[in-house]
């Protein structure tokens, strides 16, 4: 989820939640995101993620931004839409 405001490109970020997380910042945003499973689209997954992750049904174009192997995962996994 991404807008311009004031000529800027502002992009939401989210922090894990939990004990695990609660004190820890420094690397822990990111973009909402999650593995595309079987018979799911990648935009199925990214809307379905950014909500389970912010509580906020998406809404707006949609544009791809493709796909990173992140560290330490074996799979690769969509970036969302």
């Amino acid at each position: 989820m991404f807008h311009r405001y004031s000529g800027r490109l502002e992009v939401l970020l989210v922090h894990p939640g939990g004990p695990l997380w609660a004190k820890k910042d420094y690397g822990a945003w990111s973009i909402p995101k999650g593995e595309v499973p079987a018979g799911e689209s990648a935009l199925s997954t990214a809307k379905r993620e950014f909500e389970e992750e912010t509580g906020m049904t998406p809404s707006g174009d949609f544009i791809h931004l493709g796909t990173v192997q992140q560290k330490g995962s074996k799979d690769r996994g969509s970036l969302g839409f």
